[in-house]
C-alpha cells in the first residue's frame, strides 16, 4: 500500500498501491467494498473532498476522481509527469494537481 485516505464523514477507507487497484474498505464490516481500476501498475495518492462525495486518486500521470460509490466521474488529461501530490481547496470542487514542476488546478 502506497497510500491511505478516510472518508471524511463516512465509513470508507480507501488505499491505492503496487496493484493497479484503488481498494474501498468498509470500515464498519472490515470487507472491501470496491476494487476499481487505477489506471496505472503503480497508484500512489488518494485524496477525499472534504464533503466525502469524492475521491481523487493518481496513479503515474493519471488522475481519476470516483464517487463515494466507487463509479468513475471523471479521468484529468494525462499529466506531463509524474503527480506528486493534490488536493481538494476548501469550500469548492476545485482539485489542484502538482507534476513536473508545475500546478494545476481543475473544476
Amino acid at each position: 500500500t502506497a497510500a491511505i485516505a478516510w472518508q471524511p464523514l463516512g465509513h470508507l477507507l480507501a488505499s491505492v498501491g503496487q496493484d493497479k487497484k484503488v481498494r474501498l474498505w468498509d470500515t464498519q464490516t472490515g470487507q472491501e467494498a470496491k476494487a476499481l481500476d487505477a489506471g496505472a501498475s503503480w497508484a500512489e495518492k488518494a485524496v477525499w473532498h472534504p464533503s466525502g462525495q469524492w475521491l481523487a486518486t493518481a496513479a503515474g500521470k493519471k488522475v481519476r476522481v470516483w464517487s463515494a460509490t466507487g463509479d468513475l466521474i471523471r479521468e484529468l488529461p494525462p499529466q506531463a509527469g509524474t503527480v506528486m501530490d493534490m488536493a481538494w481547496r476548501p469550500g469548492t470542487q476545485h482539485l489542484t494537481l502538482l507534476a513536473y514542476g508545475a500546478a494545476t488546478t481543475y473544476d
